[in-house]
């Protein structure tokens, strides 16, 4: 990217916005596809150190079952890396502030360190959930376009989840 993004500020400032996604989840085999899905997702700042992601997709099975999924995640800056927390905004804040890492609702997943390549910026992270190891790679190609890819390894789950995301620009 030529150094457009040099600093985790501005990587972690990059993200501000809404995008719109496709994403392909893979089962076992390599080529077996289990679903897709496409929709909508929104990053929105909620300090100068925390941004919220809010995702709302159709997800198509391959049995031609369709659905709507959301989730929602916390990213927060720090000086070395950005973290991913797994966030559940109507979990009681008991006086906390909603919007950090010390909310209730929030389950660490990554810290991410964004290194910068010849063509893009790359991090990755890891993480085990019960008896499951997920690891993640983010891949920002463009100012308008980023990506993500899933590996999901465990005793009863395995499965690859890419996802692209591209930038819609608001019109004034």
């Amino acid at each position: 990217m030529k150094k457009l993004l040099s600093s985790n500020e501005e990587i972690f400032n990059f993200f501000t916005g809404k995008w719109k996604i496709e994403r392909k989840i893979g089962g076992c085999n390599k080529d077996e596809n289990i679903s897709e899905m496409q929709g909508l997702v929104t990053f929105s700042k909620q300090s100068d150190h925390h941004t919220l992601y809010q995702e709302e997709v159709q997800i198509s099975f391959t049995t031609g079952l369709t659905t709507i999924g959301m989730q929602t995640y916390l990213f927060e800056l720090s000086e070395s890396h950005i973290s991913q927390y797994r966030f559940d905004p109507g979990n009681n804040t008991q006086g906390k502030n909603p919007f950090s890492s010390e909310h209730p609702g929030t389950v660490k997943m990554y810290d991410l360190e964004f290194v910068p390549s010849a063509e893009i910026i790359l991090a990755t992270g890891s993480h085990v959930c019960l008896s499951d190891q997920y690891d993640v790679t983010y891949a920002i190609y463009s100012q308008d376009m980023y990506s993500t890819t899933y590996n999901i390894e465990g005793p009863d789950k395995y499965s690859n989840i890419y996802t692209k995301y591209t930038r819609i620009h608001e019109i004034s």
